[in-house]
């Protein structure tokens, strides 16, 4: 495990890391890890927080303090779930739905080119719509 540094932080709690840079460097440390053991452990923020000693709840706080921080990490995580799925150490569907709810992970992305009409209803037709409406919801 990486040393952690301590910094006084706010009053009540002391800060684990230094800057988004040093949780960054961390977060490497933790996924080279989990590469070189062969990938024992499914990447996750419970583990870093267990591998950098301290609470999800700072974890939660840097990405709070430090806009776009959590998208940095996204590309190790991806790397290392896709990783470990090739290799058959995950089973690949927990490995793709990790991939697309923590990573946005898409299939395939798709073009839409969706033509819209601007015209707005006049205040006659928008009543005959409702009093339609209503008159289907109360049969």
């Amino acid at each position: 495990m990486g040393e952690v540094i301590q910094v006084k932080g706010k009053p009540g709690h002391k800060k684990k890391f230094k800057d988004a840079d040093d949780f960054l460097e961390m977060y490497h440390k933790y996924v080279d890890t989990i590469f070189a053991n062969g990938f024992d452990e499914v990447v996750s923020w419970t583990g870093f927080a267990r591998f950098a000693n301290c609470g999800r709840r700072t974890i939660y706080r840097m990405f709070e303090e430090n806009p776009g921080l959590k998208e940095k990490t996204m590309t190790a995580t991806a790397d290392c779930l896709m990783t470990g799925a090739i290799k058959g150490q995950y089973k690949s569907t927990p490995a793709i739905f990790a991939l697309k709810n923590r990573c946005n992970w898409v299939d395939k992305v798709e073009a839409r080119n969706v033509a819209s009409d601007k015209t707005v209803a006049t205040k006659e037709q928008a009543d005959e719509a409702l009093e339609k409406y209503l008159k289907r919801k109360a049969q």
